[in-house]
């Protein structure tokens, strides 16, 4: 998925925009993929959108329950709202899949 890499290296140097319309492209052909609903729900984490990210970061959990990753990025994405429940609710899930 040579699209998919280069939204990677977009995000990896920052660059979360370029990376999270990559992503989104990808996501309109796959719309049930767990990792492309992630990489989105971060993307969106890091340009100050973080209610939006918590809803991508809640699919793509549903479509993988056990995908530790989904639920750091949603304890981030609270925490960012402020709403330290649900962070610490979700670090520690995240801890009990690892």
């Amino acid at each position: 998925m040579e699209l998919f890499d280069k939204a990677l290296k977009y995000a990896e140097r920052g660059q979360f925009e370029a990376a999270k319309d990559i992503f989104e492209e990808l996501l309109k052909e796959n719309p049930d993929d767990s990792d492309l609903l992630y990489n989105v729900g971060m993307c969106h984490t890091e340009l100050g959108e973080p209610k939006k990210a918590i809803e991508l970061l809640n699919q793509s959990i549903q479509y993988n329950p056990q995908f530790a990753n989904g639920y750091v990025a949603l304890g981030v994405a609270y925490s960012k709202i402020n709403n330290l429940k649900y962070a610490k609710q979700y670090l520690l899930k995240s801890i009990s899949l690892s």
